[in-house]
């Protein structure tokens, strides 16, 4: 509870190593070995609870990945018969908690994970009894007291926490693989004959799509060969694709510009050397991974596991629409070049601006650290930050838009503070979906409002290496630059887009 104001990346939680629970190390201690089975049972119920008690607080203080683990029940051991005679003559106690506990936290996990959520990940550390003997496990590496580490531990970290922070920190702000075809997602070259398909890769590439990652196809190939027959991904699972024999690095631009993303954003796969050492070269920011090396696969697969559950729509349904969208306005804007207003009426756009509850901060905060062009002061939070700030000083506005081709999902939000001299925007950010259709200054508008005539409002831009899209926002929306902030000072609120349909859904005594 002490930390619940900060913000973490991943959480390890250890529950039952060594002596950190009491009455577990009692369950397992060899002057325990002749205790029925009642005794068991207490001891570990009462280490369960308070296993629980923590879980529970970790996923309410923080939106962090849990990763928590069971127990290989490994006592920490000395060499010689000591050690031996340790192990022995707890064996069965041991057996019992492994198997209990294991289930235990199994369950507690499935129940926790339901609906779709995923905040709780399992380490297991069992698995490891298979390849090492408990007694190997529990030796020390060397001795610091009562904590000294062992064989186990150095297992887990070589095998459970790197491997989850490397894919954390190399893969998590990626929101595009691009994907080679052949020797890639099948062995064999399709244009040739009959391919045989990795499902193990295509089933975590799907895994992915459903966590709101979006995939496109980069392949040299006749376009007119390639199917899906026998295939765990269909064409459909793909939101873009540039299957011919030009440059992949001129693919990789040429989605960047369809989609409106940066090359920092995508991850290439491809089982070439030298095109992936092209497509580095040509595309700055880009990651570049081997399709043939299955440290790729496991790495992708574990960010498949810690990644949230999107709560939103299907983000490639969403870049589909945003491409008709594209192909919709080119073709009406040639249709009305002296009327660009008409193009975008045709559009039928129509935005929703309301207030957010407490419940719904999570897609709030999801939404702001996924953000980079449209985010004032690049900013980054957490639900728990959020929620400490909301009240009668602090409310969250968040937009929603739609036209004829569907829904774009939540594409915006904003933070308001209320002060004694008015309104003051600390964070404010907008999906790179809806650009150029003014909803930004719609909701500049929509605080203007509010205010009113006499009223004041202030915004803060801080320059960073992605968000020049915003630079002009508030100026563009009748603001001043005074000294370290963006300020307006009351007048006339000004008018949403002639080509927006407004709805206006938010507490106004909260504004007010």
């Amino acid at each position: 509870k002490e930390m619940a104001d900060q913000s973490f990346d991943l959480i390890f939680y250890s529950p039952f190593s060594h002596a950190y629970s009491e009455t577990f190390a009692e369950a397992v201690h060899p002057r325990n070995a002749c205790k029925n089975k009642e005794f068991l049972q207490k001891m570990l119920g009462s280490a369960l609870d308070q296993a629980y008690t923590t879980l529970d607080l970790l996923g309410e203080l923080f939106g962090a990945i849990v990763n928590v683990h069971n127990t290989a029940a490994v006592p920490q051991l000395n060499a010689g018969i000591n050690g031996r005679l340790k192990l022995l003559l707890s064996s069965r106690n041991r057996k019992y908690v492994i198997e209990n506990v294991g289930n235990a936290i199994s369950t507690y996990i499935d129940l926790r994970n339901r609906d779709g959520k995923s905040q709780y990940r399992l380490v297991d550390e069992t698995k490891y009894l298979g390849q090492h003997s408990a007694y190997q496990l529990g030796m020390a590496i060397f001795d610091s007291g009562d904590l000294h580490p062992t064989l186990l531990g150095r297992v887990l970290a070589n095998r459970e926490y790197l491997p989850v922070m490397v894919a954390k920190a190399s893969l998590w702000s990626s929101k595009m693989i691009v994907c080679d075809l052949d020797n890639t997602l099948w062995q064999g070259v399709i244009g040739e004959g009959s391919v045989e398909h990795f499902h193990r890769r295509q089933q975590i590439l799907k895994k992915l799509k459903s966590k709101g990652v979006v995939l496109s196809i980069n392949s040299k190939n006749d376009e007119k060969n390639v199917h899906w027959t026998g295939g765990t991904l269909n064409q459909d699972d793909f939101v873009t694709s540039r299957i011919n024999w030009g440059s992949k690095v001129a693919n990789v631009k040429s989605i960047e510009s369809e989609l409106n993303l940066k090359a920092k954003d995508f991850i290439f796969v491809d089982d070439r050397p030298d095109e992936r050492e092209m497509v580095k070269q040509g595309c700055e920011g880009i990651t570049v991974l081997d399709a043939c090396d299955d440290a790729t696969w496991e790495r992708m697969a574990l960010w498949s596991e810690i990644l949230p559950t999107q709560s939103d729509t299907d983000r490639t349904q969403l870049y589909k629409e945003r491409a008709a969208r594209g192909k919709f306005i080119a073709i009406q804007g040639k249709d009305h070049e002296e009327d660009e207003a008409q193009a975008y009426k045709d559009l039928g756009l129509v935005v929703k601006i309301r207030e957010v509850s407490k419940s719904e901060l999570k897609r709030v905060a999801e939404l702001i650290n996924r953000t980079n062009q449209f985010n004032m002061c690049g900013t980054r939070t957490s639900v728990q930050e959020l929620a400490d700030g909301l009240g009668k000083e602090q409310f969250v506005l968040q937009v929603e838009a739609a036209d004829k081709f569907g829904s774009m999902g939540k594409v915006g939000a904003m933070v308001v503070t209320q002060g004694e001299e008015g309104l003051n925007i600390p964070v404010f950010v907008l999906s790179c979906r809806v650009f150029g259709f003014s909803i930004e200054h719609a909701l500049l508008v929509f605080l203007k409002k509010s205010v009113g005539r006499g009223g004041k409002i202030t915004g803060q831009f801080c320059e960073t290496a992605h968000n020049a899209p915003c630079r002009e926002v508030y100026q563009e929306s009748g603001f001043t630059y005074d000294e370290s902030q963006w300020v307006w000072n009351g007048g006339e609120s000004g008018a949403y887009a002639e080509w927006l349909e407004v709805t206006e859904v938010v507490n106004q005594n909260l504004l007010r």
